[in-house]
């Protein structure tokens, strides 16, 4: 009797065992997505995809800026693009390299490689040669190729040339996985033409880690209609079958502020369009509200690659580029990130950089605004400073806008 008694004991007391480690088990489950949604929400969770990073690269890069700037057509608009990325290369390394240790990286067309680097040649000399801050290297054949789902040439809406939609591409897709193998831990895009006129005062990565950003950008602001259309709808798409919220103000740039108001708002410009009229009359798309298209300037863009590689982050990215829209459509990096920071970041985490910036002028104008002067380091076989750059604002869509150091809409 005593052995029965024993035995039941035991299985009282095993029975207890397994409810107390169900019950666990439950709360650390509970505890667990408590924690992933404060992650979330100060973008910092520790759940990453992404290319491996080398401990080494790491150690010696993971506190440094990677800025990135790409060059493929030196003449474009008939501009002196080599005058304009020596001036932007200069004023960085007056401006910003004293307050945020940073490594640039300036990627162009292999045939142009060898010009690119002998315009930048005592540059490059001076800032440590090949161990240096900066770098002048070729665009990979593998990371400059139309996405598949946009080789149609006859679905690419708009005027923009393939080199002008790769960029974006190239920006969605290579430049975060390249940062990150080299260790960095935030990426800041900048045009050949992005001038930091005055001292930017802050370690931006050092600022980043303390507040918690995710995205940075010099300028926000309305897109044009034309190369941001379907994005909102592809967004729904992705909250439905997500099954979430955004978790960043995407309702406070919808008419209404819900997912009611998430879609392609049309405004006079469709009047010049007749196919999109007709599809616009075909789908019966609301004539007013919708999603504001306000967008992140990719002129001056920083992002944390943490965030970036966030697995949901990652798959709206990767979903939008899969759409060939990105592509056909020119959504290009700026309208991708500005959605992908109303979805995935709060308000907060998302910064209006105000350091003295200018973008779409010339560059000894940009020189002389930073008390610097032209110098004359073309090696004689470039002409003199070069033509204003957004004279043609359709051949760019709205990437630019006013210049000065506030947001040209609330971010």
């Amino acid at each position: 009797m005593a052995g029965v008694a024993l035995s039941l004991t035991h299985l009282l007391l095993g029975l207890l065992y397994l409810c107390a480690v169900a019950r666990g088990s439950a709360e650390a489950l509970d505890n667990e997505a408590v924690s992933v949604v404060t992650d979330v929400e100060d973008g910092s969770t520790d759940e990453e995809d992404g290319p491996d990073v080398d401990p080494a690269k790491a150690a010696a890069n993971g506190d440094k800026l990677g800025i990135f700037i790409l060059v493929t057509d030196l003449q474009y608009k008939g501009a002196d693009r080599l005058a304009m990325l020596r001036a932007t290369v200069r004023l960085a390394e007056q401006n910003l390299l004293p307050y945020t240790p940073y490594i640039m990286y300036v990627f162009t067309l292999p045939d142009a490689l060898t010009h690119v680097r002998r315009a930048l040649s005592d540059l490059l000399r001076a800032s440590g040669g090949p161990g240096g801050h900066l770098h002048v290297m070729p665009v990979a054949n593998g990371t400059w190729e139309v996405p598949p789902s946009a080789m149609r040439e006859k679905w690419w809406k708009g005027k923009w040339n393939a080199a002008y939609r790769l960029m974006g591409d190239w920006r969605l897709s290579f430049a975060p996985q390249y940062a990150r193998s080299q260790g960095h831990r935030y990426l800041l895009f900048m045009d050949d033409d992005s001038y930091v006129t005055g001292k930017v005062g802050e370690d931006l990565v050092a600022s980043f880690d303390a507040q918690h950003w995710v995205a940075g950008a010099h300028r926000f602001n309305r897109d044009a209609l034309l190369v941001t259309w379907g994005l909102p709808e592809l967004a729904k798409f992705f909250l439905m079958t997500h099954r979430m919220e955004p978790l960043g103000d995407l309702w406070a740039h919808c008419d209404p502020p819900s997912a009611a108001g998430l879609f392609s708002a049309l405004d006079p410009e469709v009047a010049g369009d007749p196919e999109m009229v007709r599809t616009a009359a075909a789908l019966q798309l609301p004539r007013t509200g919708g999603w504001d298209r306000v967008v992140l300037n990719g002129n001056c863009l920083l992002l944390s690659l943490r965030w970036w590689f966030r697995p949901k982050v990652q798959a709206f990215v990767s979903l939008a580029r899969a759409s060939g829209a990105s592509f056909a459509y020119r959504w290009n990096e700026q309208a991708v990130i500005g959605m992908a920071t109303r979805l995935f970041a709060p308000a907060a985490r998302v910064r209006n950089l105000t350091f003295p910036y200018l973008h779409r002028v010339r560059p000894t104008e940009a020189l002389r605004a930073a008390g610097l002067a032209d110098d004359g380091g073309l090696l004689g076989f470039l002409g003199q400073g070069g033509e204003a750059d957004g004279e043609d604002e359709d051949v760019e869509g709205d990437r630019g806008g006013e210049e000065g150091g506030t947001a040209a809409f609330r971010p």
